[in-house]
């Protein structure tokens, strides 16, 4: 019987660390807007991997990008970061 309890333990780990590593989180909406310049003045695109498991996209994506992480039971934004993809990879910058 204590054996049973695992069952769901390891199945909540499994699932956050797959999330993790994918686009696709279940407990959050993050969504990326796209901007011509690192000043993040003017918008370009957007990408926004939903709640729903469905990713939506409008516009065209850029070397700028700010990431907000949306949380999908009270819409609350959890966090708001700006990106620079340089060198091969996206790497935190300061927002304006």
């Amino acid at each position: 019987m204590r054996k049973l309890w695992r069952i769901p333990v390891v199945a909540l780990v499994a699932l956050i660390t797959v999330s993790s590593y994918a686009q696709f989180d279940p407990f959050f909406d993050v969504d990326y807007n796209y901007y011509s310049s690192g000043t993040f003045a003017t918008w370009c695109g957007e990408e926004d991997y939903a709640c729903d498991g469905n990713l939506y996209t409008s516009g065209s994506t850029s070397n700028f990008r700010t990431r907000d992480r949306i949380r999908c039971m009270d819409g609350i934004n959890v966090s708001h970061s700006c990106w620079q993809f340089a060198n091969g990879s996206w790497t935190p910058v300061t927002c304006p």
